[in-house]
């Protein structure tokens, strides 16, 4: 079956990674059944809407690799794609739930609500609304209209009846009518609740698959009460298990949520989190290469999902990182790893020095730092003991010209093997002598890099750091790294 779903995320701040894994599991069922996939923003409630955060969502959306069909930035046949310019749609399906004498208003006060739901409480009962308002006389009306009450409008739940529908993740769900308060769908003042523009707006957009997180299991028992009020087909859902942070809590986006657009600034690359959050809550099939959304088509089945939730696992995500990082052509890296470089001094070669950090690094982040570690000279310096200083001066004189930093490498060992030192131990000394620590990339790269001006200047500073040496005055003798800028 070609089916249409939906992506329905309100603009109230950025997408995190369970947000990301609701609009690629709703993607893949589209695209995987040959059907339509929808963006649209549940813009309603104007005082949680973040300025440009709708923009922000829809850039983070596209560099997942996610497109739609449909939606605020391309239109569609059932434009608007914006909850809050849909308006006319959402009354229209409240006067027919009027008219057809399925709703009731509502004049009760936010006190009076809240004295209501304390007496509840206080009888050990759930808090919910017990219908005060469901058999008002004309004259009560009027009476609350004389005050100046504006009444909110509630959907009147018959009691005594099951809501029952298969998930395509948890199985089947049934709920009791008797545990489902009388509900609000249009607000004293005038907008429509989440329930009923969801359902007037996924009705209106013929959407046949809803997949959500599962924390709207209770909302789909309500809006599947207004669908078979209005004689609307149901669509087929799929809840899928909150995302939880490390802590255990529910990710949010304020509590740990792992917001895209944080890790796409910090180097991620789209591949990695595309399959991360592909595998939180279902197994991505071992050996399949990632590049993409579309990579995960033939293989997704939303049936698969685990209905039990996922932690969100940051060091995991960076590992994934750092393996498509590493999975990438030399192009590929380079141009990706530029972005993060910068402008290096003059003399540096940047294609060595992106070698040089491409096996440590893990993220955008990381070139940034350690390629920062190679440029700028170290602060705190080893000292360099005869054997080794007098191996790397005269290895680098005879290297010749043009300037081959691998025989370089090759002339050093071989005259501290004849010198007596280990070569390791030998080898050691030069990093820290050229970045600041003993351990890092590989010595060719790193002259290559540097330059054979350079990388002779830093080996001849780290020998002013020799006891007796006129550069000998508070310059510390360890490798604790730190830069100067």
């Amino acid at each position: 079956m070609s089916e249409r779903t939906r992506f329905a995320p309100a603009p109230t701040g950025p997408l995190h990674v369970g947000g990301a894994r609701t609009a690629l599991f709703s993607w893949l069922v589209a695209r995987a059944s040959g059907g339509r996939f929808v963006l649209r923003l549940e813009d309603t409630d104007p005082a949680r809407v973040v300025p440009g955060a709708d923009a922000a969502l829809i850039a983070d959306l596209r560099w997942l690799g996610l497109d739609w069909d449909e939606g605020p930035d391309v239109g569609g046949p059932h434009a608007p794609y914006r909850q809050s310019e849909r308006a006319s749609e959402h009354e229209a399906v409240w006067r027919r739930l009027r008219e057809a004498g399925l709703v009731y208003p509502c004049y009760c006060t936010p006190e009076e609500l809240e004295a209501a739901r304390e007496a509840e409480r206080a009888q050990g009962r759930a808090p919910r609304y017990p219908g005060t308002c469901r058999n008002l006389t004309a004259a009560d009306r009027a009476r609350f209209e004389a005050e100046g009450r504006r009444p909110a409008w509630r959907f009147a739940v018959r009691p005594g009846e099951r809501v029952v529908f298969d998930d395509a993740v948890h199985g089947s769900m049934e709920f009791s009518t008797d545990g489902i308060a009388d509900f609000v769908i249009v607000r004293s003042d005038g907008r429509p609740t989440y329930d009923l523009a969801c359902v007037a707006d996924d009705t209106a957009m013929g959407i046949t698959f809803v997949v959500r997180g599962d924390d709207h299991l209770a909302n789909t028992a309500r809006q599947i009460l207004l669908l078979d009020a209005l004689g609307a087909p149901r669509p087929r859902y799929a809840h899928l298990p909150l995302v939880t942070a490390p802590g255990g809590e529910p990710l949010s986006k304020s509590k740990g949520g792992a917001a895209i657009g944080e890790l796409r600034t910090a180097g991620y690359v789209p591949s990695a989190v595309v399959e991360y959050v592909a595998s939180l809550g279902w197994k991505v099939p071992d050996g399949l290469q990632v590049r993409g959304p579309h990579d995960l088509l033939r293989a997704f089945r939303i049936e698969a999902v685990s209905p039990s939730p996922s932690t969100h696992d940051p060091e995991r995500l960076r590992a994934l990182n750092a393996k498509h990082l590493r999975r990438l052509d030399d192009a590929a890296f380079f141009a990706f790893a530029s972005s993060f470089l910068g402008p290096v001094p003059e003399g540096v070669d940047r294609e060595a020095l992106l070698a040089a950090v491409r096996e440590e690094a893990e993220t955008g982040a990381d070139i940034t730092r350690l390629a920062d570690r190679i440029v700028v000279r170290p602060q705190r310096l080893v000292a360099l003991k005869d054997p080794v200083l007098e191996s790397a001066l005269g290895a680098l004189e005879r290297s010749g010209e043009p300037w081959d930093p691998d025989d370089a490498v090759a002339r050093m060992k071989a005259e501290l093997k004849h010198r007596g030192v280990p070569v390791k131990d030998g080898l050691h000394a030069l990093r820290a002598a050229l970045i600041g620590t003993p351990d890092g990339p590989p010595v060719a790269l790193l002259l290559k890099a540097l330059g054979p001006s350079e990388a002779e200047a830093r080996i001849r500073r780290a020998a002013l750091t020799r006891p007796g040496s006129s550069g000998d005055s508070g310059v510390p003798q360890d490798s604790a790294g730190q830069m100067e800028a």
